[in-house]
C-alpha cells in the first residue's frame, strides 16, 4: 500500500476509532505506530485524541505517556 494510501487510512481509523492506541490502529490498517505518530503529528491531531485510549488487552490507558512512564534510559 502506497504512503498516501496508508495516511488516508491512518486519518480515517482515527476517526472510526478515536479511542484505540496508536499500536492498535497501526496493526489494523498495516503499518507502523511511527508513520501513525508521524500523521497525527503533521496533521496536528495530538489535541483531538481523547485523554484515554483502549489498548490490545481492552483495558483504559492514558493516551499519552509521560517522561516517567516510559524513561528513555531505564536504569541510567
Amino acid at each position: 500500500m502506497p504512503s498516501a494510501d496508508k495516511r488516508h487510512a491512518i486519518l480515517l481509523a482515527l476517526k472510526t476509532w478515536p479511542d484505540k492506541s496508536q499500536t492498535q490502529l497501526a496493526e489494523q490498517i498495516g503499518c507502523t505506530q511511527g508513520l501513525g505518530s508521524q500523521v497525527i503529528s503533521a496533521n496536528n491531531l495530538d489535541s483531538c485524541r481523547p485523554s484515554r485510549v483502549t489498548g490490545k488487552d481492552g483495558k483504559s490507558y492514558p493516551a499519552s505517556r509521560t517522561e516517567s512512564q516510559h524513561p528513555r534510559n531505564p536504569g541510567k
